[in-house]
């Protein structure tokens, strides 16, 4: 009789060892069953929220670091971003599109704003034009506006002075405004005097050709920073002005050179570009990150949803970390208890292997009997397993999302106006703890029924390489005498 059917043959006629053997494989798969689907589950559910997360990036000069620069350094003044720094890492292979803009406002004694009156004086309204360099426009390519009527801007109206403007419906409608009008603004300045007076002065007069009407898609706001009511953030984008950055930057130098003269204050003039990178892949972020910190200023952080996204997750992952270290600890369980309950089953056969031995055996077929015997019992207890682990384990898991998540409490708010204004363009992160648990989802595929095999059958035989040990050492002689 060949070892394939001796193998066969002994866990027939060692039915109760053969079911002792199973129960226990089957107990122990069933924990590394569990703990490989929650852990799929887990890089499943964060890859499915990574997806909805805009990956969106901008820079902000860094208050902290500043401050300690400025206490190193009293002379120590910063250096704006420059155009050239903003487009090197703009071609970062990461990057999708990008744009940068100088931002600043004008006042109207004659247009009506859209909503709520939150800005400006009692006599005039106050309009926030956003400048624009992709004639393009990106937050039309990333659809948080649509256009409406008329056009974007062309090459030449971005590289040259060109009062032109894409205002929104609303604005248009309550000022019976259309593509082609004219739309007069002013720059008025408010500033103390010697005796502690404040003066207004009606600075200069712009003149605007509207040549194109938008309207803002409507964001899912839940709140955040504080503020319960976030409707003042459509609010500012129904009154948002788009303008070529030429203008924008022309308009800002005229207005801080003006306030030098009045005031005779000789303060640094700095002109802020904003920059707005959208990347290929939410994935991509933290190679963006680590790439772009090498080339801006050590006082320039980057803005962006990662820190959101990852204190949303926090508790998938605590589950993770917590079913890694259960999955370690069943394979080594598995090693150790499997390897010695075979050993012992062993002992009480050695005069069959001695027998074996005596009748000129080669004890790699004795070895290899020893391993089929496991193994066969081991892939009929994997296979029970692998549905049943897969079925507590999607029970069990759940039940410690939830309880993480109330534990960790997440709040995933941290202040910064550059995050607030990417919101406001509805870029925002939107992501709670009740979509985490609806996105988690413990199932079967076939990647995790082959991970599964694979990592069982390769401890079983870890496993069965102690028995294997122990008939290979074995003495005919020995045994029988």
């Amino acid at each position: 009789m060949n070892y394939l059917k001796r193998g066969f043959t002994s866990i027939v006629r060692q039915p109760i060892k053969s079911l002792i053997l199973l129960g226990l494989i089957f107990i122990l798969g069933n924990i590394i069953a569990g703990a490989i689907s929650v852990q799929k589950a887990v890089k499943s559910t964060e890859s499915i929220i990574r997806a909805k997360m805009t990956p969106v990036v901008t820079l902000e000069y860094d208050e902290e670091i500043g401050s300690v620069l400025q206490e190193q350094n009293p002379e120590f003044l910063r250096e704006s971003l420059s155009v050239e720094t903003i487009e090197k890492i703009g071609t970062l292979p990461y990057v999708k599109s990008f744009d940068y803009s100088v931002g600043t406002t004008f006042e109207s004694r004659v247009l009506e704003r859209s909503g709520r009156n939150l800005y400006g004086a009692a006599w005039f309204n106050a309009f926030a034009f956003q400048g624009v360099n992709d004639p393009d426009l990106i937050d039309l390519k990333e659809d948080k506006i649509k256009l409406i009527s008329g056009r974007v801007f062309n090459e030449q109206e971005i590289t040259n002075i060109s009062y032109v403007a894409l205002i929104s419906q609303s604005v248009a409608n309550i000022n019976n405004i259309s593509v082609g009008s004219k739309v007069d603004f002013e720059i008025n300045l408010l500033y103390g005097d010697a005796d502690g007076n404040s003066q207004l002065i009606n600075f200069q007069h712009y003149e605007f050709e509207v040549i194109g009407i938008f309207e803002p898609v409507k964001q899912v706001r839940t709140g955040g920073y504080g503020y319960d009511d976030l409707s003042w953030m459509d609010d500012d984008m129904e009154n948002k002005i788009y303008a070529p950055n030429k203008v924008l930057y022309e308009v800002n130098t005229a207005r801080y050179n003006e306030y030098v003269n009045l005031t005779g204050m000789d303060f640094r003039e700095l002109k802020e570009y904003t920059p707005l990178y959208i990347l290929k892949d939410p994935m991509d972020m933290d190679r963006f990150i680590e790439d772009s910190v090498t080339l801006m200023p050590d006082y320039y952080k980057v803005i962006n949803f990662a820190e959101d996204f990852n204190k949303v997750a926090a508790p998938l992952k605590s589950i993770q970390d917590i079913t890694a270290i259960v999955l370690y600890i069943a394979i080594a369980a598995t090693i150790i208890i499997l390897g010695l309950l075979t050993t012992l089953f062993l002992r009480d056969r050695r005069h069959e292997m001695g027998i074996y031995l005596a009748m000129g055996e080669r004890k790699i077929k004795i070895a290899m009997q020893i391993g089929l015997e496991v193994i066969i019992v081991a892939v009929i207890a994997i296979t029970l397993s692998l549905l049943s682990g897969n079925i507590l384990s999607r029970a069990v898991s759940e039940n410690m999302l939830i309880d993480q998540i109330a534990a960790e409490q997440v709040q995933t708010e941290e202040f910064s106006w550059s995050k607030i204004e990417l919101e406001t363009r509805g870029y925002q992160f939107e992501i709670s703890s009740d979509d985490i648990v609806q996105s988690y989802e413990v199932s079967l595929d076939l990647m995790t029924i082959l991970l599964f095999y694979a990592v069982g059958i390769g401890t079983i035989w870890i496993s069965a390489l102690i028995p294997i040990l122990y008939a290979i050492r074995l003495s005919p002689k020995r045994i029988l005498m």
